[in-house]
């Protein structure tokens, strides 16, 4: 049977200790955290910024890289080296493939890379979607698109359009701190079930596995808080004696 022995978990830039001292006590194996952040290796490299400039999108029928000019690979450095969010979003399995550049083949998976980019995929419908998570040999975990991916509420989008900031303070379609951290948690959990089983979602919508796309499936998720009972089984069966 798969076993492993700990988790790598990879941040492109600096994040909060109390997440990762959270997801400790959240996720089922052992965490070692990679030291330094990616982010100190890349802006070292003018071609890793490209690399990275490159999964840009810049329109719904992108389908290849871009050919990043010298000023991206600037904005890129900066953004970098001021933690900042980049007002860009990033094709998930571009972005995949250069994170997976950076992270040592010889590390056992399955390796999580936390970042605060948005990414995005393409669906079935012609247009690419953001994204909260990416599931495969490196999984991406997009922190804000936690936040940004889920589709909220009408009432939210038509107050949004008058007063974005009203919106946001009147909206129930928000997290608080706990349950950020709890969704984090929860992906994880995917990308463990994923690794075992090569499918990180359930049917099931109050099981912490379902693949959430609104804000009021994340929150049933939250509340419930568990899994179904069928990966309960399959927990104790890969977790046993975590």
């Amino acid at each position: 049977m798969i076993s492993i022995k700990y988790l790598n978990l990879w941040t492109e830039q600096k994040i909060a200790p109390d997440l990762v001292s959270y997801l400790e006590k959240k996720v089922p194996v052992p965490i070692r955290l990679a030291r330094p952040e990616l982010s100190r290796r890349i802006i070292t490299r003018p071609d890793f910024l490209k690399q990275l400039a490159a999964c840009r999108l810049i329109n719904h029928q992108q389908s290849e890289p871009l050919n990043p000019y010298k000023i991206e690979l600037e904005q890129e450095k900066k953004f970098l080296q001021e933690n900042r969010l980049p007002p860009f979003v990033y094709e998930a399995n571009w972005l995949a493939n250069f994170y997976q550049s950076l992270v040592s083949p010889g590390l056992p998976r399955p390796a999580i890379v936390l970042t605060n980019r948005r990414i995005a995929t393409f669906g079935d419908d012609g247009r690419y979607h953001l994204r909260y998570a990416l599931y495969g040999y490196v999984t991406i975990i997009s922190l804000s698109g936690i936040e940004q991916a889920p589709a909220r509420s009408q009432k939210y989008y038509q107050l949004k359009l008058l007063d974005p900031l009203l919106a946001k303070k009147l909206s129930n379609d928000q997290l608080t701190k706990k349950e950020f951290y709890q969704t984090v948690a929860n992906l994880f959990w995917q990308a463990l079930f994923y690794y075992f089983t090569g499918n990180p979602f359930c049917e099931n919508k109050n099981c912490l596995l379902y693949n959430f796309h609104w804000y009021r499936e994340l929150k049933n998720i939250l509340q419930k808080n568990k899994l179904c009972p069928n990966h309960q089984r399959l927990a104790k069966k890969f977790f046993a004696g975590k």
